[in-house]
Formats: C-alpha cells, sequence, structure tokens
C-alpha cells in the first residue's frame, strides 16, 4: 500500500510540474499575442503608431462586449476568486475556456490591466483539478486492491473527474490524508513542484521585463527620514483616490446594460487615453524600470496627470468590461506619484518614491504579503526592509481605523 501512495504522490506531483508549465505558457502567450498586435500588425499594415490604437481599440471593444454578454463579467478579479475558495471551498476548473478567452483578447487588446487577474483563476481552477485528480486516485486504488500497480495507474490516468463527481464531493480533500502533518507535507513539496514548472517554462523562454531581484548603487542620506511622512500622507491619498475611482465607476456603469456599447466605449476610452501618453496600454510591467529612470527628470506636472490618467483609464475600462489585473498599473501610476513627491523634496529619491508606492498598494490591496512581494521584484532589494516595515504599519493602521480606508 505504500508503493501505491508512493506512485500517487508521484502522479500529483507530475501534474503539479505541468499546472506550472501551462501557467508560465499562458503569460507567455499574451507577450506573443501583444508583439503581433502592436508591432507586427502595424508594421504589415503600415498604419502609423498613432492611429493604430483607433483602428484596433475599437474593433476589438466590440468583440470584448460580445464576450462580456455571453460568457459574464470574466476574467474574475483575484479577490473574487479567492472569496470563491472560501465560500465554496473549492474554484470549479471547468470555466477556465472562458477565463483563458476573455483575458487573452482583453490583454491582447491593450487594456490597461494586467495577467494576474486570469492567471490566478485558471491556476486555481487547475490547483482544484489535480485536487480531484489526487481523490479520484486514492479512491480507484482503495475500490481494486487487488489489481496489479501498473493497471492502476492506467486506470487512474483514463478515468474522467466527472463520471465520479458525486464521490469526490462526498469527503474534503483531507480525509485523504493519514495526518494533518502529512497533507502539509505533500502540499509543500507539490508547491515546490509547481514553481519548478514555472521556472523550468521560463527558463527556455526568458521573460525581459521588470520581474526580478535588483539591487541599485544608492547614496544614503540621513534627511531622508525626514521625508518619509510626506511619502505616507501621498501614498495613501493616491490610495484612496485609486479604490475610489474604481467603486465609482462600477456604481456608475454597472446601472449600463448594454455590454457590446460598454466594450466600444472602453476601446474609445482607451484610444483617447493614447492621445496623451502611450504608456496608458497594457499594465505597464515592462516600461516600470524605464519609467522609474526617468521619472525625476519628467516635469511635474506630466506625472501627477500621468497618475491621474492610469488610474482612471484602469478603473473605468475595468467598469466597462475591460477586466483584469490592477496591481500593475497601480504600481505604475502610483511610482509617478512618488517621482514627484521625491522631486519636490530632492532627498533620497528613489526611497521617498519606494515608500509612496509601498503605502498606496498596502491602500489598494490591503494585503501586506502580496505587496511585500511584488514589490522585492521590483525595486531595489536595500529597500525591502523599509517596504516591510511600513506596509504592515499601514496595514495594521487601516484595521484600527476604519475611517482611513477608502
Amino acid at each position: 500500500m505504500k508503493r501505491r501512495d508512493g506512485l500517487i504522490f508521484c502522479y500529483i506531483a507530475c501534474l503539479c510540474l505541468l499546472v506550472g508549465g501551462i501557467t508560465g505558457l499562458y503569460l507567455q502567450v499574451v507577450n506573443w499575442l501583444l508583439e503581433f498586435c502592436w508591432k507586427f500588425l502595424p508594421q504589415v499594415t503600415g498604419i502609423s503608431e498613432s492611429i493604430w490604437p483607433w483602428v484596433f481599440c475599437l474593433p476589438m471593444g466590440i468583440v470584448i462586449g460580445y464576450l462580456q454578454r455571453y460568457f459574464g463579467r470574466y476574467p474574475l478579479t483575484i479577490q473574487q476568486v479567492l472569496q470563491t475558495v472560501r465560500l465554496k471551498g473549492y474554484f470549479d476548473y471547468r470555466n477556465w475556456k472562458r477565463t483563458v478567452i476573455s483575458g487573452l483578447i482583453i490583454l491582447a487588446a491593450g487594456a490597461s490591466v494586467g495577467p494576474e487577474a486570469s492567471a490566478t483563476g485558471i491556476l486555481a481552477g487547475m490547483i482544484y483539478w489535480i485536487g480531484c485528480r489526487f481523490k479520484l486516485a486514492k479512491l480507484l486504488v482503495s475500490q481494486a486492491p487487488g489489481e496489479t500497480w501498473h493497471r492502476q495507474v492506467r486506470q487512474v490516468i483514463s478515468q474522467r473527474i466527472v463520471d465520479h463527481q458525486v464521490k469526490l464531493r462526498a469527503q474534503p480533500i483531507t480525509a485523504y490524508f493519514k495526518s494533518d502533518f502529512q497533507r502539509k507535507v505533500c502540499y509543500g513539496v507539490w508547491t515546490l513542484f509547481g514553481l519548478a514548472g514555472l521556472l523550468g517554462f521560463f527558463k527556455f523562454f526568458p521573460q525581459e521585463g521588470v520581474i526580478g531581484f535588483h539591487l541599485a548603487p544608492l547614496k544614503w542620506q540621513w534627511q531622508g527620514w525626514y521625508v518619509v511622512p510626506l511619502a505616507v500622507i501621498f501614498g495613501w491619498l493616491f490610495g484612496w483616490l485609486f479604490v475610489k475611482v474604481g467603486k465609482l465607476a462600477e456604481k456608475w456603469l454597472d446601472k449600463i446594460e448594454y455590454p457590446i456599447f460598454e466594450g466600444l466605449m472602453g476601446g474609445v476610452l482607451l484610444a483617447t487615453g493614447t492621445l496623451v501618453t502611450k504608456d496608458v496600454l497594457f499594465s505597464g510591467e515592462f516600461s516600470i524600470q524605464t519609467f522609474a529612470h526617468d521619472a525625476l527628470t519628467m516635469p511635474l506636472s506630466y506625472l501627477i496627470i500621468f497618475a491621474i490618467i492610469k488610474t482612471f483609464m484602469t478603473n473605468v475600462g475595468f467598469a466597462l468590461g475591460w477586466r483584469g489585473g490592477t496591481i500593475f498599473p497601480a504600481i505604475f501610476a502610483s511610482l509617478s506619484v512618488g517621482a514627484a513627491v521625491a522631486q519636490v523634496v530632492g532627498w533620497m529619491p528613489q526611497l521617498v518614491a519606494t515608500m509612496t508606492v509601498a503605502v498606496a498598494l498596502t491602500v489598494i490591496l490591503e494585503r501586506p504579503l502580496v505587496v511585500i512581494i511584488c514589490l522585492a521584484l521590483i525595486f531595489p532589494l536595500q529597500f525591502i526592509p523599509f517596504v516591510v516595515l511600513i506596509s504592515l504599519l499601514i496595514h495594521y493602521g487601516l484595521q484600527r481605523w476604519l475611517c482611513l480606508r477608502p
């Protein structure tokens, strides 16, 4: 029996490896589509970059409207995915087609959102699918203990989950482990296999962009401590504004019951925003490093206007059906605010900008761990202790004084 348990463990580990690779493939497909739609097609058609958003975004808005009409509000946000898991205990993997199709088309159309929302929905569904495969393997092995192990393996692989749905839902997955310690060990090892699949995929298809650990030459100035309160104030103000714009957009635009018209208006909105700056397109994750280097020399008025426009484009576009992740657009816009504050105060501009982003993102997400992980992959590692401290303090303040929450 221990040998068969080991085989099941290895079977699930292989599935986790596969799931990690599929997640990486999805992110890579997003990059391929962006290259195809925003570089290859304009070159082939001979349409200038200034006109292309109008030519491309408007018809894509109609397509997005049709998707919203027939599929529903997909992809779901990270918060919606987590809430579904908390309420139901699982996330149904059978909605993967809606998530993939909607996510890819919206991202390819240039929406001011990131791929993290659709990727989370896909990953949550695949995790539930793996859990079902694990319970099915345990169930089939227990029903036929006399069968040879290779016949049991073939039977497990060939069986469909839907044929055993009632039995699989009869007991929670925790009942299939001998102890809570065994469950935690298995979860930990399988998670590592999933990460290995993701990193292995990116080994063959390296991602060019912002993600990674960075060290930067810094000139520490003790006066930087004096500007921390300013970074906290302006970071909180921007985070409050970002959330409020999102809530108001959802409240006002939710009354419109014509998804196709909403999708078209989202395309018009996005194309109009490109008249000011092309940075309103996409999530901004691949432009953050370049923007961070140039922001301290940009006009102060431009930084403030850009932060407002990016906030407006992301949240209003989201409410109009151009849905996706808002983490990277929020980082991009708050970095603009941080650069503006850094220009005014002068001391430790990199620290001021980082602290402003950390505060704003904590107010927007209300999950300091997510903020710390995201910013550790973007900003210099020397600033991460400050990010950890300020994120935890701001989160504590938001929980203690509800009046500070948007």
